[in-house]
């Protein structure tokens, strides 16, 4: 595999037929990303994005992940650009197996990072609504596909990428709730019913006016449709503990991300059981993920100070413990 840097992704845009070396007015390495690495590539028509896996993730810890998680998130891409209505996803304009890259459509230049708008303040429950109608749509188009499960029924990325970084490696840590977190961790490996995004964060949105953009689908797997659910809510959570002047509104979007989701998906038992407020599963995992955000091997880097990372522990551990009956449970519990 040849390594992909800005001194020769004009050689792979020429090779992949997208554009010549002469099309090419500027090349940007994008720092956003810990497990790839990110081009983009702006010519006098368009603009767009080079994209490689990286075998070890930018982080403190060893984390080794398999290369060839890019192929099943091109095959990804293809497959939900007809799908999701809500919002959209990008498109992959050229693929190279050999090298683990593809080249994909690049988001408006007008476009902001939903992470960047939530940690700055500028917090929407409109568009914490539009996520869970989106997640919605992706959950009910793929519940109980065969072929959708014999297309992503590898998940090694997700074992690399989430259960041993983010439940088994915080449970290590963590020997009075090891137990509830390893058994959460398992519950999610043998439960297979759903497509799953696996990085259902709002790092991986671009809001481009109303419009959301859904971005990283390395991750993706057929699996259990409560770690995207506790994923989304747990980031949303860690924002309101650390911008707390503002926390009713992430409090509002955690409403409204729930309920939109748990709308569109009322008639299935399954779907609505896991997003109801009262889940015992999705509250669990929320607090496993919380835990992991601080312990684990990607901890956030917007929670530093040690009072504050220990009081994150404490919600966190409280939660795994079963002692929040609900999410206004948990919203009163962050809030103290």
């Amino acid at each position: 595999m040849t390594e992909l840097t800005t001194n020769n992704a004009k050689d792979f845009l020429e090779r992949l037929g997208v554009c010549s070396s002469e099309d090419v007015l500027s090349l940007e390495l994008l720092g956003w990303g810990v497990s790839n690495t990110l081009v983009k590539v702006v010519t006098d028509k368009n603009a767009f994005v080079i994209k490689q896996s990286l075998p070890q993730l930018n982080v403190k810890e060893e984390w080794l992940a398999d290369i060839d998680r890019i192929h099943n998130e091109k095959i990804c891409i293809d497959l939900l650009s007809p799908v999701i209505k809500s919002g959209s996803v990008p498109s992959v304009i050229a693929y190279d197996p050999e090298n683990h890259l593809f080249v994909m459509t690049c988001a408006p230049e007008s476009g902001a990072n939903w992470k960047e708008m939530l940690l700055g303040g500028e917090v929407s429950s409109e568009l914490a609504g539009k996520a869970g109608h989106i997640l919605g749509e992706m959950h009910l188009f793929s519940i109980g596909s065969d072929r959708i499960a014999a297309q992503f029924a590898n998940d090694k990325a997700f074992v690399q990428l989430r259960l041993d970084p983010y439940y088994y490696f915080t449970a290590s840590k963590h020997g009075d709730v090891a137990d509830i977190i390893t058994a959460c961790a398992r519950e999610l490996h043998s439960t297979k019913s759903v497509l799953v995004h696996g990085d259902y964060s709002p790092k991986n949105f671009i809001v481009d006016e109303e419009n959301l953009i859904l971005l990283d689908f390395e991750v993706a797997h057929y699996g259990h449709p409560v770690f995207d659910l506790a994923f989304m809510l747990n980031h949303l959570f860690l924002k309101s503990i650390h911008n707390a002047s503002k926390q009713s509104l992430y409090f509002e979007a955690v409403s409204k991300y729930l309920r939109e989701y748990r709308q569109l998906v009322l008639g299935n038992n399954s779907l609505r059981r896991y997003s109801d407020e009262n889940s015992k599963e999705l509250l669990i995992h929320i607090g496993c993920l919380m835990l992991a955000r601080i312990d684990g091997k990607s901890p956030v880097e917007y929670i530093v100070d040690p009072a504050q990372q220990d009081r994150v522990r404490f919600i966190a551990k409280t939660i795994i413990s079963g002692e929040c009956s609900n999410i206004a449970s948990v919203m009163n519990l962050v809030s103290q």
